[in-house]
This record gives structure tokens, sequence and C-alpha cells, in this order.
């Protein structure tokens, strides 16, 4: 039986796919299993496009692309519309499908997996897809299921039909600033999430409650609006806090966010709190990653911007951290971190050491020595497992010794999966 779209035609026309990437070619795909869709399919490098005079009826961007950009552009004179992959997913996909989607500057993978978790624990047939991991159009297929979709400022940029049953925007602090020119732009992208749900009065928008004030007439939208203070499942999700596996304030936000949107779409209070209990830390999310002789080693590499670490420290409400910075330099302004790290924590500051390691090395160095005022030691090492050795060497029964680098690892790694997973392997290493 042929398959009903939420909201795209029988034929697409000639279509225009920009970038060769996952994305793109995950694109490439779909359309080919249907070849009765489209007229044309092109994929073009920015060179070819420069030089072409076709015209397109609909381009599908990779999410590496800035709409600034003259890639971009271009697209945009030649082709009648250009959208993200997670709107072309959308629109593509099964009728009585449900989307909830999920943004934030942090948090949001751990809770879309977290969403994602509970609605399978309740027997719900979901699917985690954006940028966690695997793409959107990659999971239509057919079959009605409800859309788990972890959406970056990058992928709502360019969406105008995204229309989800339920969204969440988790927090905006600066971070991908040169791609949207601007932090007005860079929020203006996430609140694209919730444009088509302002007047739909089934739908739910839950957001961090200082958000509240940068939305104007958010209090005469039509949906249901819920943040993180005045959510009735912020009582539930403390009184599991103990018992949860993940840990943090940050993440307990998170959890009350995925404990909304599951309950907004049928979930028992009895199936949420049997998911949050047995949910487990991520890979690369204050990471639990061995322990030797009583120091314990936690992997945050996923922390690439100064707010994913002040959240990380606040999962170590006692005792003392080694802190790992370092990497390459995003320009963040360190002033809330070098802050954090004074925070006094019962019998002694949370963080007794700090080790700046990587290109950015220099300039976190002249940040953080004015913590030695306070007693904690700021010491310098040229790569990751310098850093690693010098904390090994500083620890002590009781530590914890957390990567959790407030940058990007293009400096030394592809990307902070193989930073996290060389860290793991140090560990590992270690205990051997």
């Amino acid at each position: 039986m042929k398959m009903k779209h939420k909201c795209s035609p029988d034929n697409l026309g000639n279509v225009l796919i920009l970038g060769e990437g996952v994305t793109g070619k995950a694109v490439e795909d779909y359309l080919a299993k249907q070849p009765n869709r489209a007229l044309t399919v092109d994929v073009v490098t920015e060179e070819e496009l420069a030089n072409s005079t076709k015209s397109y009826d609909l381009c599908i961007a990779s999410p590496g692309i800035s709409e600034f950009s003259d890639f971009y552009v271009k697209a945009k004179m030649v082709s009648r519309e250009v959208i993200s992959e997670v709107e072309f997913a959308y629109r593509e996909s099964e009728i009585d499908s449900k989307w909830i989607a999920i943004t934030g500057t942090n948090g949001k993978t751990t809770t879309t997996s977290l969403t994602e978790h509970i609605l399978t624990v309740a027997g719900i047939n979901a699917v985690a897809v954006g940028n966690i991991g695997q793409t959107c159009i990659s999971q239509v297929d057919g079959q009605t299921k409800v859309y788990v979709a972890e959406c970056s400022s990058y992928q709502l940029a360019s969406t105008s039909k995204f229309d989800p049953d339920a969204c969440a925007i988790l927090n905006i602090t600066p971070d991908h600033i040169k791609w949207h020119e601007g932090l007005e732009n860079y929020r203006d992208a996430k609140f694209k999430i919730f444009a088509n749900l302002r007047d739909n009065a089934d739908a739910l928008v839950f957001l961090e409650h200082h958000l509240k004030s940068q939305i104007p007439g958010i209090d005469s939208f039509a949906c249901k609006v819920v943040t993180d203070k005045n959510s009735d499942k912020v009582g539930m999700v403390a009184s599991l806090a103990e018992g949860m596996k993940i840990k943090g304030e940050h993440n307990i936000q998170n959890a009350v966010c995925a404990a909304a949107l599951t309950s907004f779409m049928g979930v028992s209070d009895s199936t949420i709190k049997e998911a949050l209990l047995s949910f487990s830390p991520l890979e690369h999310r204050i990471e639990p990653c061995g322990d030797m002789d009583g120091v314990a080693f936690y992997n945050d590499s996923k922390a690439t911007n100064v707010d994913s670490t002040i959240k990380a420290l606040s999962a170590f409400p006692q005792g003392r951290v080694i802190l790992l910075l370092g990497g390459t330099d995003k320009g963040s302004d360190l002033t809330p971190l070098v802050n954090e790290c004074k925070r006094p924590a019962g019998c002694g500051s949370v963080v007794s050491t700090v080790i700046c390691y990587g290109d950015s090395k220099a300039r976190f160095l002249k940040s953080f020595k004015q913590l030695e005022d306070e007693g904690i030691p700021v010491l310098e090492a040229n790569k990751l497992s310098d850093a690693f050795a010098l904390a090994v060497k500083k620890a002590s029964d009781g530590d914890s010794v957390l990567l959790s680098p407030a940058c990007a690892s293009f400096d030394e790694f592809s990307g902070f999966e193989e930073r996290g997973r060389r860290f793991k392997q140090l560990v590992e290493q270690l205990n051997a």
C-alpha cells in the first residue's frame, strides 16, 4: 500500500542535495528507493553549483553548511525552497507518526536518549534520530512510530513546516556563533522548534524557565507550555534523584524534561519512574570509566563548551575533582568556569587541581592561575596523555579525575568521541 506522508507531494520535482557527507548520502539513499518521487536528484559540490544553470524545486542542505555561506545562498537562488534533512524527514514521515523534538546548547543528547528509553520501556515504538547519530530520513520506512529527534540549531535554521507534537528547549548559551553569525541568530534558530506549535492546543512546549522572558507572547500560546520549574514532574524526579544512575543538577532537569514529554505522550508515572531508575549514563557524558586505588575516572569529553563543564561539576557535590581542561579553544569567556572552580562544597573545594593542556593551554593557564590564591594548583601539560599522567600522579584516595575539557578536540583528535575513547584507553592501561 502506498505510504501517506505528512505533508510531501507525490512528485518532488528536481531535487538538489547540498553536501556529500552522512546527511547528504542518507537523503540520496532514501530517494533512490523511491525512483518515481523525483524527476532528478543532484548531489553537488560548491564549485559545481556555482557553475550550474539548472533550477530546482527542492534543495535539502546538510547541517554543516551555514545558511550564510556562499554555497547556501547560491542554492537559494536556484531552488524554490531550501530545507534541512529534519524538515524533509518530517514531511516524508508516516501521516500517523508522532514527533518529539529536543534542542538546547547542552543536554539534548541525554534527554533525547532518556525520552526514547522511557517510551521503549512503556512498549511504544520509538526511535532516537537527528543530531544524536542516525539521520531522521534513514528511519522513515512506512512503519508508524514516535520519532524522538535531537535537533541542532543548524538543522532547525532551515525548517518551515516542522510541526512536532511536543518539543523542548533545554538551554541556550553561547555556542556555534560563527556558523550563525551572532548569538541572536543562534537563539532564533533554536526557537524555530516551536514556530508551528503556537496555535496548536494539542501540542506541548517544554523549556527552561528563564527562557520564557525571551519569547514574546508566550503566555498567549494555545499550546501547553511547561517549564523545569512548574512541571508536575519536578517532585517525582527529585524523589528519585538519589537512585538514578545519571548525576548532576543538569541531569535532574533533563529527567524532568523527559518525564514531562513522555507523560504528555500518555506514559504512566510508574513506568516513567521505572525507566528513570534503569537509564545509564551515555558515553562521553560524565561516563564512569573505572577506578584505581580509590581514585575514580570520568569521561565527559562531550563537554566542548564552558557551560557543559560547569554542569558536569555539579555532579560532584562532595569530594575532590582533578579537572582536565583543554583542546581547540572556542574563545569563550572563562570567567564563569573559573568562579565555579572556587565553589565550596561541604568540607572543601569541589575542584582540587586544574590541569590545562592542548592548543588552548596558554589562555586557560592565564585565566585559571588566580585559583592558586584559593589554594587550588593550576598545572600544564602538552597533550591529553600528559595531562592524564599528571592527574594520576596528583590523585589520592577519594579524588575523581574528570575529563571535561570545555573545548573542541580538533587539535589532537577527530572529534570528542575519539578524545573520550583515548581517555578511557588510558584508564584501561593504568588498571592493566
